[in-house]
């Protein structure tokens, strides 16, 4: 067979944990790696880091078969093709420095067979994706660049008098300036409009609407104040829910299915929207579950068909045991959300119903910084991790509002990094097996081991394509595959395989990559593994791949 001399430009830092050093006390030399092994068509270029006071060092090599290049500190190790045979050879590399004892790097490269197995390291990094993460509260200026770096989503409430200040009148504003002000640091945004705020305006319900005649009640302020100026309204009172449909409306209208939007919460009853009367509770009716959902959150289903709902939690409901209410908000498409996270009862528990299906959003009992010297129910980290890993979280707040997210990083920053890749889905490859030569038009068997590490599945849409980059990354030709990555149950491991055709693509040495995508007509992929070999357009590539 003839051989060609390949050399493939692009590097790729081959780092062992076998370091070799010297004892001298003057003159010393250490080695990235002792072992390099390349495949048959000579794989990308390895790089030894070469570490040593010695200000001249020098190396030797074995034989003609690789090609050894010094740069200031590294040595850049390429080798010509082995097709003759199926069987392996052997070299070294020597590297002098001063007095130090020298070091021998072997090299390995295995021939003739083309089937190649790799395995992937984890990047070690925060891996941030849509659809999950740490939620961030309020304005970024409210954040640092700290905690902006790893989190995913911007979170506001706004009252419904500031959105619709007179009858037919929007402004939306407030709102929309938070989304673009999310966008312009990568992140979405999540929100919610109040009906009732009692740590905010007295007419939260725009005063028009009791104007018209929608009944109302009043109620107490938080804090501990008995004073009764809050306007309550009477849930079921036709007036109110009318204006709630009308709203509803206009809402979807102009923001359903907006890409920089997370999630929208459901807040037209109880305090905050939060379901509950606390504390005004002997001061205002309450409503069936039927009624809740007829009247007040069925408006929401009719209108938003693209952007993810969220029922908001229910204390006075029966949320703890098969909650009917939770039942009919997921077979609605409705996801699920709870705010007593870290309390007495750790109701994470309750949002089973959602798991796997639809965002389960939790919210701290309170902010970090009460939680963290709580008497009653004191933080612990393990008893927070095992409370994910039991009930499988998308979405948790780092910390409440205000600087609460930057206090709680600067005390919990190992534990928010974990978290952050631990709630929702993250993914990774471990093991890619396939022949690294094929001809023009033949197609490429590849079998790919791939891990979600996080809790619960990928709840947004995602195309895997498989595609060939030439030495500049760019890419050449690409395969979408029909590979099911919402399919891949949290803690589980998916081999994935497919026969694949690149079609229009010249005889050459390419990069085999792989990208994850939102949707189909994107040109970037939109999702993140957590794997080394990242490129600048998103792409994780597997190895080397020889179209002859």
């Amino acid at each position: 067979m003839k051989r060609f001399n390949f050399k493939v430009l692009a590097y790729v830092c081959a780092v062992g944990n076998l370091l070799f050093s010297s004892c001298n006390e003057n003159d010393n030399l250490t080695i990235s790696s002792m072992y390099l092994k390349f495949n048959a068509i000579g794989d990308a270029a390895k790089i030894l880091k070469v570490i040593t006071n010695v200000s001249t060092w020098t190396f030797e090599k074995s034989a003609d078969w690789f090609h050894v290049q010094q740069d200031t500190d590294k040595l850049i190790v390429t080798v010509d093709e082995y097709l003759e045979t199926d069987d392996s050879r052997k070299g070294a590399i020597t590297v002098m420095a001063g007095k130090a004892p020298p070091a021998t790097i072997k090299l390995e490269q295995f021939g003739g067979d083309f089937f190649v197995e790799l395995d992937f390291e984890k990047s070690g990094e925060v891996v941030l994706n849509p659809g999950q993460g740490w939620i961030l509260y309020g304005e970024p200026t409210n954040q640092s660049a700290a905690t902006i770096a790893l989190g995913t989503t911007g979170y506001m409430r706004f009252e419904w008098s500031q959105i619709n200040p007179s009858e037919g009148v929007y402004n939306w504003t407030p709102i929309d300036n938070a989304i673009a002000a999310w966008a312009l640091r990568g992140k979405q945004f999540a929100f919610g409009v109040m009906s009732v705020n009692t740590s905010g305006n007295v007419y939260c319900t725009p005063k028009w609407v009791f104007d018209k005649g929608a009944k109302y009640t009043m109620g107490n302020g938080d804090g501990g104040s008995t004073e009764r100026n809050f306007y309550i309204p009477v849930w079921d009172d036709p007036i109110y829910v009318e204006e709630c449909k009308k709203f509803a409306e206009a809402l979807a209208k102009r923001y359903d299915g907006n890409p920089n939007i997370a999630f929208i919460d459901i807040r037209n009853y109880g305090n905050y929207g939060e379901m509950h009367m606390i504390p005004f509770t002997k001061y205002t009716q309450t409503l069936t579950t039927q009624q809740v959902q007829s009247l007040l959150i069925q408006p929401y289903i009719d209108n938003f068909k693209n952007t993810k709902l969220i029922k908001c939690w229910g204390l006075h409901f029966d949320y703890r045991i098969n909650s009917s209410m939770d039942k009919w908000a997921v077979n609605n498409g409705i996801g699920l959300r709870c705010d007593g996270i870290m309390g007495p009862n750790d109701d994470g528990d309750v949002l089973f119903m959602a798991t796997g299906k639809l965002p389960i959003v939790w919210e701290f009992i309170a902010g970090f910084r009460s939680l963290e010297n709580n008497s009653t129910f004191p933080w612990d980290d393990n008893k927070f991790k095992n409370i994910i890993k039991a009930n499988k979280p998308n979405y948790i707040g780092m910390g409440q509002w205000g600087n609460d997210a930057q206090y709680m990083l600067s005390k919990k920053p190992d534990l928010i990094r974990e978290v952050a890749n631990l709630m929702g889905f993250n993914f990774s490859m471990i093991t890619a097996r396939y022949f690294n030569m094929i001809s023009v038009g033949e197609a490429l068997e590849i079998s790919l081991s791939v891990e979600n590490s996080g809790v619960t599945n990928m709840l947004t849409d995602c195309v895997v394509r498989l595609v060939l980059l030439d030495d500049n990354d760019k890419v050449v030709s690409s395969f979408t595959t029909d590979w099911d990555a919402k399919g891949i149950d949290g803690g589980a491991t998916v081999d994935f395989e497919a026969n694949v055709v690149f079609t229009n693509t010249p005889v050459a040495i390419y990069k085999l990559a792989i990208g994850l995508y939102r949707n189909k007509n994107d040109s970037k992929p939109t999702y993140h593994l957590d794997n080394k070999g990242r490129t600048s357009d998103g792409l994780y590539v597997i190895g080397a791949l020889k179209i002859k």
